[in-house]
């Protein structure tokens, strides 16, 4: 459906929301569709934004507070690169805003065509997937592979740390300060425990990958109830996989996270 004027320009303008860190950070409303990967990356574009990262979908939950579908399913960029190296299954994220870098958004343009079953693949030598998990190792963001998933994690917390809010994988994706807020809100919903789901060495082997070949799976935060909670942070999920289509746009460059 084509939006008029002047609804373009409301969904186009945002909102904005009050959470430490995000004060340039604009958020798109969302449709009132779950859309896939590809869909979701068009429509944030055409909003003149870019998905949401999954730090910056949680802030938008908390800051939300159940608003613009905040506690649905978000479709994020962020993408877990699943990858071989020594004999060892790895999974480097990285969250690039960069359309021009990031795998989520590559993955439903430039390789759209390479993506089957809803999963993406493409080889180690592969210049964004070489750039990606370079960008990832410098930055701390590579963690050896679980063997059985999901991580089930404890909110609960002892002198303001939790066992979910200082966890690696929930830290390289939402950032330490906004890890122990996200496991608080989540506490405040009365949850005991929150979920991190990646692929697991069980899954990587199932797929029979060459040894030079890298999964991409995006990622995306678990909303309504049941097993798509409110608790679950995903990694693993295919590109076929509908969620809400959150777009970001960074108008004050010194502000942003």
């Amino acid at each position: 459906m084509t939006l008029s004027p002047i609804e373009y320009e409301v969904k186009r303008t945002g909102f904005t929301i009050d959470v430490p860190g995000f004060e340039g950070v604009v958020f798109t409303p969302t449709p009132e569709a779950y859309l896939t990967y590809p869909n979701a990356v068009t429509h944030t574009q055409g909003l003149d934004s870019i998905l949401a990262s999954d730090r910056e979908a949680w802030a938008h939950r908390i800051g939300a507070q159940g608003d613009n579908h905040g506690n649905d399913t978000i479709n994020t960029r962020g993408a877990s690169h699943y990858f071989l190296e020594d004999g060892v299954w790895q999974e480097a994220f990285d969250d690039s805003p960069n359309p021009k870098e990031n795998l989520v958004i590559l993955g439903s343009t430039q390789y759209a065509d390479n993506i089957k079953d809803g999963r993406l693949t493409l080889p180690r030598s592969n210049q964004h997937i070489d750039a990606a998990i370079q960008r990832a190792r410098e930055l701390s963001r590579i963690l050896p592979v679980v063997e059985k998933g999901p991580v089930k994690l404890s909110l609960a917390a002892k002198d303001g740390v939790s066992e979910y809010g200082s966890n690696p994988r929930i830290r390289i994706r939402l950032g330490e300060d906004l890890a122990e807020r996200a496991a608080a809100y989540l506490a405040q919903k009365g949850f005991e425990y929150g979920y991190v789901c990646p692929l697991t060495t069980n899954d990587l082997t199932g797929f029979r990958l060459d040894p030079e070949q890298v999964e991409v799976r995006p990622g995306a935060l678990g909303g309504g109830c049941g097993c798509y909670g409110l608790y679950y942070l995903y990694a693993g999920r295919r590109f076929i996989s509908g969620g809400r289509a959150l777009g970001v746009r960074h108008v004050d460059a010194k502000k942003s996270p």
